[in-house]
């Protein structure tokens, strides 16, 4: 790894980061302790209709020079934080003929942390064998900006959890802008991604905390993963939505796109259940607890990450590299699933036509933050 960096001056000479916090955080604390710094009547948004589709178009894969920063926490640390030195998605990209991989995939992660406590605090100081660097203040050196919100998500069409999700909305289009406005040496970063994660094995339970009472309805891990993508897929259509009157020189196409982690945790299931996935028997053989990946789970979502990132069949390189505990033919798997799925998924930009459906809809549905402008990002 490279030696931490100087911190940088942020987007403006008169910000500076707040404290930083020195344990993990709970997304619904932080909510129900007035985080939000946007003053809004919480509104319950109705359902939308299936009938109308979003425009998903094709995103451009990511060059082989191309620095991207990952926003998140430990389920973002799943793919960006595990394996041997410097890391298995480092390894990986090696093995496609990437250099300088340690400045071209760095992490910005603090435990347990959503959208709103990330943009508040700094979180390279609490990762001092990594690039030091901050999703924030730190865009300028980079052109891709991967992000997520802490989980579970807030859902959407829920009054109980329309406080959680207009600071999830809020705080993407901050972290959006500011890349926008900010990003790639200042000439603007416009491949932003959100990172769609997924709940607890166990669903929290047999004692659930409530910030994940709205969850609860559902039977089964399984069960949440659509419910999961659907969040995402709506605070990404958000954004999207609400930025683009800001910046009318962006492409036609422009999106922030969304990369799916939930659907890789579906497609494990199934397969798990089926019988295909070689080696592994159970959900928990990919799992060091019941919700973090182990370095064999890190590894099919680091091949997930670069096959979205890059738009490249992993299964076509030669020398691709491959962690011991990976067989050659779990590696074929997870290689090909990865393909398989950024290639259905429409929110990916690869094409697919799954999941193409307008979950936000500004037609049918009231705008939860009418006066929010580029201004809260500066």
């Amino acid at each position: 790894m490279m030696p931490p960096k100087t911190h940088k001056k942020g987007p403006t000479a008169s910000a500076s980061p707040a404290p930083q916090p020195t344990s993990a955080v709970s997304r619904r604390a932080l909510i129900g302790s007035g985080l939000s710094a946007i003053v809004a009547t919480t509104v319950g948004l109705p359902t939308p209709s299936l009938a109308q589709h979003s425009a998903w178009g094709l995103r451009a894969p990511s060059g082989t020079n191309a620095r991207s920063i990952h926003s998140g926490h430990s389920l973002t640390d799943s793919y960006i934080h595990t394996g041997p030195w410097p890391g298995t998605i480092r390894l990986l990209a090696e093995s496609l003929g990437i250099d300088d991989v340690d400045t071209k995939f760095v992490k910005s992660t603090i435990p347990g942390s959503p959208l709103a406590w990330r943009w508040r605090n700094s979180a390279g100081d609490l990762r001092p064998t990594d690039p030091t660097a901050d999703a924030r203040w730190h865009i300028r050196d980079f052109d891709t900006l991967v992000i997520t919100e802490g989980g579970p998500p807030p859902r959407v069409a829920r009054p109980s959890d329309a406080p959680g999700m207009n600071d999830a909305l809020d705080y993407l289009c901050r972290f959006a802008a500011n890349a926008l406005e900010n990003g790639n040496g200042g000439e603007g970063a416009q491949d932003i991604i959100l990172w769609s994660i997924w709940p607890s094995l166990a669903m929290w339970r047999p004692d659930p905390p409530n910030w994940t009472e709205s969850w609860q309805e559902f039977d089964n891990f399984r069960a949440a993963l659509p419910e999961y993508g659907r969040s995402f897929q709506f605070i990404a259509q958000y954004a999207t939505w609400k930025l683009r009157p800001f910046y009318p020189n962006l492409p036609d196409i422009w999106q922030v796109w969304v990369f799916p982690g939930h659907l890789w945790m579906a497609r494990l299931w199934d397969d798990l259940s089926a019988g295909t996935v070689p080696d592994l028997a159970r959900m928990q053989d990919l799992f060091r607890d019941d919700i973090h990946t182990n370095d064999i789970g890190g590894y099919g979502l680091a091949c997930l990450m670069l096959t979205a990132l890059y738009q490249r069949d992993l299964r076509t390189q030669s020398q691709l590299y491959r962690l011991p505990e990976v067989s050659s033919n779990l590696q074929d798997y997870f290689t090909q699933i990865a393909w398989e799925i950024t290639t259905t998924y429409a929110p990916a930009g690869m094409g697919g036509q799954e999941a193409r459906d307008a979950i936000w809809d500004p037609d049918e549905m009231e705008d939860p933050l009418p006066n929010w402008t580029p201004a809260a990002a500066r």
